[in-house]
């Protein structure tokens, strides 16, 4: 498969020291690669991957002094991203919410939607469509981040994470070549 990996700006992947998303992100990354996946990875030009690295910005944008607003160079990768879909099988946002309006414009290349962050009230509300997920809004909003972690340290692994979003990404591709026929499975390499 072809895939778009799009990280947040703020942190390099991997992180130097802190920053979950961009761990969670370079992991998931290498590994696809190491599957045999033609792997792109939008992220800060310091970034360091075995997929493609396309840079929309020389570095983490918190070691920049001069970066004033963040949403500025979001919006850049963003475009950036979607104005390549087309060469690319799946797009997996790791960004949050922001890459929801674009994704929507793009109906050739689906996209994977990530949210890292807490769910509130603000970001729950975009997902009323999906019925199942509106319901586990509240829930999402009782869990205790402290039995969540430790549950994740427990029972996480990178190769559980990986197969998963293989998974969804297969399933994804198949629905779509179902619905309208777009996409030629011999294009596509399990």
């Amino acid at each position: 498969m072809k895939i778009a990996q799009v990280a947040p700006l703020w942190e390099r992947v991997p992180p130097p020291n802190y920053g979950g998303i961009e761990l969670v992100v370079s992991r998931l990354t290498d590994e696809l690669v190491r599957r045999g996946h033609e792997v792109t990875l939008f992220a800060s030009g310091d970034s360091q991957t075995l997929a493609h690295l396309e840079a929309v910005y020389p570095r983490a944008l918190r070691l920049d002094p001069n970066v004033k607003e963040y949403a500025v160079y979001e919006m850049l990768e963003l475009s950036q991203v979607y104005q390549s879909a087309a060469q690319f099988d799946i797009i997996h946002s790791h960004v949050g919410i922001s890459a929801l309006p674009l994704a929507s414009l793009v109906t050739a290349t689906s996209t994977v939607h990530t949210l890292h962050n807490n769910f509130t009230k603000d970001t729950g509300f975009v997902c009323k469509n999906y019925a199942e997920m509106a319901a586990m809004i509240p829930l999402a909003l009782e869990l205790n981040r402290q039995t969540c972690r430790k549950y994740v340290e427990n029972n996480f692994s990178v190769s559980q994470m990986v197969n998963g979003y293989e998974a969804v990404y297969r399933q994804i591709i198949k629905d779509r070549i179902k619905s309208n026929g777009r996409i030629h499975a011999a294009k596509i390499h399990f």
